[in-house]
């Protein structure tokens, strides 16, 4: 439409009193357009109106062929087997699963009669459970009965099954109720256990445990036991464990573990974390009886005292973890790593305490050496020096992993930042590195580390490095510069950058493990372990 002209377009839009007699002029000319202004409302409110009806009528026509095309979706032509698969799919995978309406597959049931009916129909939703202890009698009979109904639907299958008793809580709070008969039910299940885990149990409730014998448990693949925080459970009794099929175990807070009647010789992946650590030389003994361990982690400490141990050959072993912890019987040294045989160790990780002497690990690296991840947990001081000299060790690392950072000066940065004066960087494989709890590296050396392995730095060409894919940092501390954003195109390119600042927190008495209620991160044990997933595990 042609914009309209005015005679009066000078005095638009200014502050201007038009005479009398423009006025007048100023009337005469707005007769025609007000008219035909009110024309096109009336009309606007006229098709407005049968906009509104034919909506309305559309809208009717829509809740009767909306219905009718639903009949008609793919997906409900889709054959049973088809949607049990995608409803097994949609379980947990890192977990057991827990009873709440908001994961499968008790999510699945709400969903309509048919998903209801397929769901309860499929025993492998039912395979998996985990169950916290509550802490009134009522819920616990609810539970149980609700664990008896879950576990009769999963059928003939495998189970794998985790209980939960709450961490020890003040006196004034409300203590778990006696969960007796929750464990004798999950005991009637024992012959379908195929992996089994129970965190902080109480000594004095084991005794459905210990009635059990290895024909009970014919197909038990793995078992986890977290002793209770205020006493020594002796679980000896707990014959089961000798079963044949048994092949992954994971104890804490357990005292004599040697005394367990387990076939070790079976047993690819192993777990121990005693109340008192082994002594260097029980840790060679029982290594020995393990000849076929895959992954392995235990405490020790002492030296090796008993000259007629023979070195222990692991042709197997790939994952290795090690806690060198100082006590009465001294700090371990060197000697246990050397009596070490492990040609195929891949990845190894090594603890320290504030009094240990060192990274004694390293007759573990030989020329030879094939390790492609290191994780060092740093207490205490150490020289940067011991650590730039073990990574000199591994030159095909692919991982790095470091909790702690008061062991690493400004030469630990230098030696890992390719530049034009350095031009044989450390560890020029690596391309995942997980930094824990440092507290004193700074966000601008970070970035520099971070941009120079990541080829924002571009240097000479006979600077070979591998570009990193992965970078997770924790630092105990408050944020000192974002360095977010001079990272951004690496991060468009595909690094995996995590940065969580987490200032000291104060603690909150009676938190307990809240964790649990929301579901579990199962333990090294259950699979081949990665004890480097998750900043958690620090």
């Amino acid at each position: 439409m042609q914009a309209m002209q005015s005679p009066f377009a000078a005095m638009l839009h200014t502050n201007a009193v038009p005479s009398d007699a423009e006025r007048q002029r100023i009337q005469e000319l707005l007769a025609g357009p007000q008219m035909e202004a009110a024309h096109l409302a009336s009309e606007i409110k006229r098709l407005q109106a049968m906009v509104g009806e034919l909506a309305e009528k559309r809208g009717h026509l829509n809740d009767f062929i909306d219905p009718h095309v639903a009949l008609l979706s793919p997906a409900r032509r889709l054959p049973q087997d088809v949607m049990e698969e995608i409803f097994v799919a949609a379980l947990p995978s890192d977990r057991n699963a827990i009873m709440s309406s908001a994961e499968s597959p008790l999510l699945l049931c709400h969903v309509c009669r048919t998903w209801r009916a397929i769901a309860l129909s499929t025993p492998r939703l039912w395979g998996s459970l985990h169950v916290v202890v509550p802490k009134n009698i009522s819920a616990l009979s609810r539970i149980n009965g609700a664990t008896i109904t879950w576990l009769s639907r999963s059928g003939v299958l495998p189970l794998s099954i985790s209980l939960v008793y709450p961490l020890p809580s003040p006196p004034w709070e409300p203590q778990p109720a006696d969960f007796s008969t929750l464990l004798q039910t999950l005991v009637r299940y024992s012959s379908r256990w195929s992996r089994v885990r129970f965190d902080y149990i109480p000594y004095s409730f084991i005794s459905p445990l210990a009635a059990l014998s290895p024909a009970d448990v014919p197909i038990l693949k793995t078992f986890v036991f977290e002793g209770d925080f205020s006493q020594m459970a002796d679980i000896s009794s707990v014959v089961f464990l000798g079963t044949a099929s048994l092949h992954s175990l994971s104890i804490r807070r357990i005292g004599m573990i040697t005394s367990l009647p387990i076939s070790w010789n079976r047993l690819r992946h192993l777990s121990l974390a005693d109340r008192f650590p082994f002594h260097a030389d029980a840790a060679l003994r029982l290594l020995r009886q393990c000849p076929n361990l895959e992954t392995c982690s235990l405490q020790v400490v002492g030296v090796t005292a008993d000259a007629s141990l023979m070195s222990c050959r692991m042709e197997q072993l790939r994952q290795f973890s090690v806690a060198g912890v100082t006590g009465q019987l001294g700090s371990l040294n060197t000697d246990f790593f050397e009596r070490l045989d492990l040609p195929n160790l891949r990845s190894l990780e090594y603890t320290t305490t504030p009094e240990s002497p060192g990274l004694i690990f390293t007759p573990l690296l030989g020329p030879e050496n094939l390790l492609q991840c290191l994780c060092f947990r740093l207490a205490g001081q150490l020289p940067s020096e011991g650590v730039l000299q073990v990574l000199r060790l591994v030159p095909a690392l692919r991982e790095l992993v470091i909790c702690y950072d008061s062991s690493l000066g400004p030469e630990f940065w230098t030696a890992l930042i390719p530049s034009s004066q350095n031009t044989r960087t450390l560890c020029p494989e690596l391309r995942i590195v997980k930094f824990v709890k440092f507290k004193a590296t700074p966000d601008s050396v970070l970035l520099e580390f971070i941009q120079a392995r990541t080829g924002e730095f571009h240097f000479e060409r006979d600077i070979q490095v591998t570009r990193l894919e992965k970078v997770h940092v924790q630092l105990k501390r408050s944020i000192q510069v974002d360095i977010v954003p001079a990272l951004e195109r690496v991060i468009g390119d595909g690094l995996d950058l995590i940065l969580r600042y987490e200032p000291p927190a104060v603690h909150v008495p009676g938190q307990g493990n809240a964790a649990y209620t929301q579901g579990e991160r199962l333990s090294d044990s259950w699979d081949a372990p990665d004890f480097s997933d998750d900043f958690s595990d620090y």
